[in-house]
Parts: C-alpha cells; structure tokens; sequence
C-alpha cells in the first residue's frame, strides 16, 4: 500500500477520474477475457462450494481458506469480505486489497459474478456509514482513535492520519489498520482514485491539535469532489 499517489492529468471536461481510471481498466478487463482469463474457473468453483461459503460463520472455517487461494490463483492482491446474513442473503465484495494494479482483476470478477437469489455482489470495499474497530496482529484501534487534517496539495486531496498508540516499531500494522479506516470512511476506489498523498503520524504535535474526527471525513472529502467539479 505505497502512500505515495500518482499525478492524474485531465483528458477530458468533467471526466478525469473516468478517463484516467475506467477506461483502462476496461481495456485491461477485455484484454484479459480474451486471453482467457481465470474468472470463470473461480464463481464455478463457488457456485459449486455456495452453499458452505454462505453458511461460514468463523474467519477460521476451511472454506475461506480454499476461497483465498481460488482468488489469489487470479491475482496474489485479491481479496473478499463476507458480511453477515440480512434478509436471507449476505454480501460479498471483491477487493483489490487497496492495491491498484489489481483492479481489472476486480473488474472482471465482478463483471462474471453469477446470478444469486442469496448473494449481493459487490466490488471494492464498501463506505460504512458506522465506522468499526480494526484489530491486527493484537493491535485494537476505535475509531474515536483516529483523526485527520485534510488539505488541497497541487490540485489533489491530501490527507494525514492521526493514530493514537503508533509507535515506530509497530508501524507497519498501525499503516495497515490506517488504510482499512480509510477504505471504511471513503471507500476503497475513492481511496485509491480520489486521494492524493496520504501520511501516518502519531497523535501529538500542533497538527493533531488542529485535526478532526474520522467520521467528518467523507463529507470533507465529498465537498471537495463536487467543488472540483464545478471547477471543470
């Protein structure tokens, strides 16, 4: 997950991200059916497996395992979440992982996923309209432990977050949890095409003084889409 975002030039009036996003990862999603891509071979091997998948409770269920390493056959950077049952159906989503490269895996995936009368595909991770708590490698973070300062860097969305409990040995998970809080207030294709660079601090210094709660990031981030909107 390389905090570093690259620079996207406008192709056309009011449609950058479309251009400099979809478009290729169209190109890339009907290269790869032509080339006979692996999707099918996975939502065969699911509709095969349905009925144990949909019925897994524990991330520990052996099931889950064979369905990551079906999804990783695709692209090493591909993962899932499986949300809880709701109206006799559950949510799967399809997740580059952050990771932009894998995209037009997520693409075509998505675009060959079965008819389901108990499944609601979706792709990328999803925005929450509660933000949960993140555990990793016996690192708990609440939201209430985030914050951030969000600013317009050379005509980008740039953000810092605030963690509290980072220390610099532990950086690499708190990194990760960082990440997964953003996928959660943004989602992960905002995150990923709609945000410029994006910094882990501790939470002390005159910038956290400044810096506001997690959940003000969405709206922060929506007023800045639309404002830029109006200004192509």
């Amino acid at each position: 997950m390389d905090p570093a975002k690259r620079d996207r030039n406008s192709c056309s009036a009011g449609r950058t991200w479309v251009c400099q996003v979809l478009a290729p990862l169209l190109l890339l999603f009907s290269a790869a059916l032509a080339a006979g891509s692996p999707d099918l071979d996975f939502w065969q091997w699911f509709v095969t497996n349905d009925a144990r998948i949909f019925e897994a409770k524990t991330a520990d269920d052996p099931i889950l395992d064979q369905l990551a390493a079906h999804l990783h056959q695709i692209n090493p950077d591909l993962t899932y979440q499986i949300g809880s049952v709701r109206d006799g159906k559950r949510e799967f989503v399809i997740s580059a992982n952050g990771i932009r490269s894998a995209f037009p895996f997520v693409e075509a995936l998505y675009a060959n996923a079965p008819a389901s009368g108990h499944w609601n595909w979706a792709k990328y991770r999803q925005r929450l309209k509660r933000l949960l708590a993140i555990k990793l490698n016996n690192i708990s973070v609440s939201p209430g432990d985030v914050s951030f300062v969000a600013t317009e860097e050379d005509g980008k969305f740039t953000v810092v977050l605030y963690i509290k409990g980072l220390t610099e040995r532990s950086r690499s998970d708190y990194e990760q949890i960082a990440y997964l809080f953003l996928d959660q207030a943004l989602g992960e294709f905002d995150v990923e095409t709609g945000v410029g660079s994006i910094e882990i601090r501790k939470a002390d210094g005159a910038g956290f003084a400044m810096s506001k709660p997690l959940g003000q990031l969405a709206g922060d981030f929506d007023r800045y889409r639309a404002l830029q909107a109006k200004r192509s």
